[in-house]
């Protein structure tokens, strides 16, 4: 079984894994963890506003800011900072690529942590780490199949080196957190230009490519 995982890692272990680990933590650190999530994310959502001209950048930035508040002690009015977010959050029906996808997961994030700040369930965070999950996902069918012309069978995708990576780091991330006393400082310290980030990247370069030859 551990030489398969090695090799593969598909949903079921990966959700079972999540939940069973992030149930352990404690709400703040479930909070600082959401906070990476959408650190994470926020370049797509940023890339999006460029290249489509729609969105807000300021908004995600300020639910940010408040996660990083409520870890200091500073209250927050989450309910009225999600029906602030929830408008600039674009739908995948009015932005059908992949980055619109990319963009969607970032707002969701957002909302996730706005969800997180208001329970120590850990719901909001299992959606926020899921989501990053879902984007690799996206940007590995895109490097498989950049031309969306076949289907690309999940075991590809569950197999692909950047599927376990995301799953791993995911792993380590939730043990680094757990008991760590200066959780602000731990979110800050975080290196979100990765290989992972520069992997995306080159897949949204590589669908933009397409999009502009077929057009």
């Amino acid at each position: 079984m551990r030489a398969v995982i090695r090799r593969m890692i598909d949903f079921a272990y990966y959700t079972e894994t999540i939940k069973a680990q992030t149930t352990l933590l404690s709400q703040r650190e479930k909070v600082a963890l959401c906070l990476i999530c959408c650190l994470r994310l926020e370049p797509l959502y940023r890339r999006f506003t460029v290249t489509e001209s729609w969105g807000d950048n300021e908004v995600l930035m300020k639910c940010r800011d408040s996660g990083f508040g409520w870890l200091d002690g500073v209250g927050v009015d989450a309910s009225k900072l999600q029906q602030e977010m929830e408008p600039h959050i674009p739908h995948t029906d009015d932005f059908g690529s992949i980055l619109g996808s990319f963009a969607l997961n970032a707002g969701l994030a957002h909302l996730d942590l706005l969800g997180q700040l208001q329970t120590n369930d850990n719901e909001p965070l299992a959606d926020a780490l899921q989501v990053c999950y879902d984007t690799v996902d996206f940007a590995v069918q895109t490097t498989i199949d950049p031309g969306c012309k076949s289907s690309t069978s999940s075991a590809d995708i569950d197999s692909h080196p950047m599927m376990l990576l995301e799953v791993r780091n995911q792993i380590e991330l939730i043990r680094s957190i757990s008991g760590n006393k200066n959780l602000r400082s731990f979110v800050e310290g975080q290196s979100y230009e990765s290989d992972l980030a520069k992997f995306i990247s080159n897949a949204l370069d590589t669908q933009d490519g397409i999009t502009k030859t077929v057009g």
